[in-house]
């Protein structure tokens, strides 16, 4: 684990006036033990403890920042660049990154996990700035702007301070007397009830927002088979501009349709049954393509940790049952069914989200029917009224005699 330090600083003088320039709040150290020269940052992804890790992107700036004179605090001088010598880096995310569950995290580490406790988790990378080609002049708090640039994608909520001051703590050395760098802080201003409120930080926190896709079978009428399958395809339509996983991306499948069946139905054989539903994970390749599944009556299927704002269409194989389509989410803004064609379509998942589709077939039994079958049956029953009564008759006469 990298050791974390408060700023410390050479001259007591100088370390007080930075302090009263400079107010912190309590929390987790916003420098590390690096290179003196250099200040190593986090990014957190924070998102649900199902979710695989997304392949999204993220850019940041480093800049020199405003000078306020009624704190002593100077602009940074040119020269802060990425390790990399640019001033302007981006990261990737992927799969394989590191993950802090939000039960068993680093609480020096500034993750702002706010859902239920082991629901979370975060993926977590270091960048890091360099200092050693800026000329600072004297002693004094040098500032800068880091920056990480936001989208309006709905899968990504950004954190609340996109803009962050990286103060540089400059002294002179004891020996040569040379100007050099004690420490480094960063933080942002928060306005809270109580007025503005100084928050030092080790890195920046987002949120990868997902959401899950379920559909359920439900039948009803007096002609219904419960024990019939029924066939579906769900397809994703990514929205422009927003997040789109990578094809090999995938997502956790659950609920309860059949994997696998061990008889022919009486439309689908079990071969085509069984090579369609045998899965537990669908990729995003899969999905875009569109992916057939067969269900019961009482079977759903939960498609989990979709992006939010991505787009969906779930469309049934109609046959000779009336179909009518329900969403029980609260949000239906976007979502449309179309019940002659079985389909249910949404331009963008926002929350989770239960489509039930209920295929009704029924009517009344032919007259002829009733007749053929309720005459044979009504001399039947008078028949077994005769025989009982013959017996009973007997058993009287034999007992009296």
């Amino acid at each position: 684990m990298r050791k974390r330090f408060f700023a410390g600083f050479a001259a007591s003088v100088l370390a007080a006036g930075i302090m009263a320039a400079v107010p912190m709040s309590a929390g987790a150290e916003a420098s590390r033990a690096v290179d003196t020269n250099k200040f190593e940052f986090d990014k957190y992804l924070i998102m649900d403890s199902d979710a695989q890790v997304p392949n999204v992107s993220f850019t940041y700036t480093i800049a020199p920042g405003t000078a306020v004179a009624a704190n002593n605090i100077k602009a940074g001088p040119e020269g802060a660049k990425f390790t990399d010598g640019t001033a302007t880096k981006t990261i990737t995310f992927s799969s394989s990154d590191t993950v802090v569950n939000d039960d068993d995290y680093d609480t020096r580490m500034t993750i702002d996990f706010d859902g239920e406790h082991g629901n979370e988790k975060a993926a977590v990378k270091a960048l890091e700035i360099d200092f050693s080609e800026v000329d600072f002049p004297d002693p004094g708090i040098y500032r800068y702007v880091l920056t990480e640039a936001t989208t309006t994608d709905a899968a990504v909520t950004y954190d609340e301070a996109p803009a962050k001051y990286l103060d540089v703590i400059v002294t002179a050395d004891e020996t040569t007397h040379d100007p050099v760098i004690a420490s480094k802080i960063l933080h942002y201003t928060k306005v809270t009830d109580k007025g503005e409120e100084d928050v030092k930080v080790t890195g920046f926190n987002n949120t990868y927002n997902t959401n899950d896709l379920a559909f359920e079978k439900a039948v009803s009428g007096n002609q219904a088979s419960k024990n019939k399958y029924f066939k579906f395809n769900v397809k994703i339509t990514p929205a422009a501009g927003a997040y789109e996983p990578a094809d090999t991306y995938s997502f956790k499948v659950t609920g309860s349709h059949d994997r696998t069946v061990d008889a022919d139905d009486a439309t689908y054989s079990k071969a085509t049954i069984n090579a369609a539903n045998d899965f537990t994970t669908l990729t995003y390749a899969q999905l875009k393509a569109g992916k057939d599944v067969y269900l019961k009556a009482g079977q759903k299927l939960i498609i989990e940790d979709l992006p939010t704002g991505i787009g969906y269409q779930i469309t049934e194989t109609k046959e000779d049952y009336t179909p009518t389509i329900a969403v029980d989410n609260g949000d239906n803004e976007g979502f449309t069914a179309d019940n002659d064609a079985a389909t249910a379509t949404d331009t963008s998942l926002t929350e989770n989200t239960v489509i039930k589709f209920t295929n009704n077939k029924g009517g009344a039994i032919p007259t002829g029917v009733i007749v053929a079958v309720a005459v044979p049956a009504a001399l039947s029953l008078v028949g077994f009224i005769g025989v009982v009564t013959i017996l009973v008759k007997r058993r009287k006469d034999n007992t009296e005699g």
